[in-house]
């Protein structure tokens, strides 16, 4: 399993709101285009964050841009966008904005930097979105044309109808079982997310995200799971994966998403997976 990312928040103290006008700007590569006048249009949050003048990626630029989400989206006061309801009420033009911020900062955009892709360490909380929209955030930005530079997607794979496995028949089971690649590599997440996704994913979000999904997932599965992992050389779903208390949380390599971590912690145990 490879994962990679990107640690953005810093000691460093704020920059300047307002740097030097004559400041030069010749040395090193050109900075990418501010955001389009079609997003600069399209709403007032994307043009707060336009207007932005400190150094995207940055801890300041992180703060003021927190503030600017927060204000726009989080309609419970909970100092987070953490519901679906209110990641969906993003537009296009913002995402946009934020990339282009990121961009201006020198930075590789925000899929990559913030790690809203799959392979990434996550640290989009910098700006105020929860873990838990992570997965339905990368969806999100590639439909609005805000590419991932690293794996070179720039829209959402479209979905396929997902066939229901039928319950005691070990069918997801048997397809985790008969994946070749190493277990625990980029090539096995890979492939058991699709085959997770296909098989759990029923409201096609992207991520195995709700308690009815969660459940559905069988013992046979879980163990299966569990066996790649230990062929791999790995210590297995648990550890690797980080769904035990005290370890860092990857299972969305597998599309499990985080808000789910604790009930597959869970289940996994009702299933006899161990540590």
């Amino acid at each position: 399993m490879a994962i990679t990312g990107l640690l953005l928040l810093t000691s460093a103290p704020a920059l300047a709101q307002h740097p030097p006008k004559n400041e030069s700007s010749s040395s090193g590569p050109a900075a990418p285009p501010p955001a389009s006048r079609d997003d600069r249009r399209s709403g007032s949050v994307a043009d707060e964050i336009a207007a932005v003048q400190e150094k995207g990626g940055s801890s300041a630029w992180d703060k003021v841009v927190t503030g600017i989400m927060l204000r726009a989206f989080d309609r419970d006061g909970s100092k987070r966008i953490d519901s679906t309801s209110e990641l969906d009420r993003i537009d296009c033009a913002t995402w946009r904005a934020l990339d282009a911020g990121m961009k201006r900062g020198g930075r590789t955009g925000m899929v990559v930097t913030y790690g809203f892709g799959p392979q990434f360490i996550y640290v989009g909380y910098a700006i105020g979105i929860h873990e838990s929209q992570r997965s339905r955030a990368y969806s999100r930005m590639l439909a609005c044309g805000v590419p991932d530079s690293a794996s070179g997607k720039r829209r959402p794979e479209p979905a396929s109808p997902a066939p229901i496995p039928s319950p005691g028949r070990g069918s997801v089971a048997d397809e985790i079982a008969a994946v070749q690649e190493k277990g625990g590599s980029s090539g096995w997440d890979r492939i058991v997310t699709g085959i997770m996704l296909r098989a759990f994913d029923r409201d096609r979000s992207g991520s195995i995200d709700s308690t009815s999904e969660l459940d559905a997932i069988d013992c046979a599965t879980w163990r299966a799971l569990d066996s790649g992992m230990k062929r791999g050389g790995r210590m297995g779903l648990i550890v690797t994966y980080g769904f035990g208390p005290g370890f860092i949380y990857v299972g969305h390599a597998v599309g499990i998403n985080a808000s789910m971590r604790e009930r597959g912690y869970q289940r996994m145990g009702d299933c006899g997976v161990r540590r």
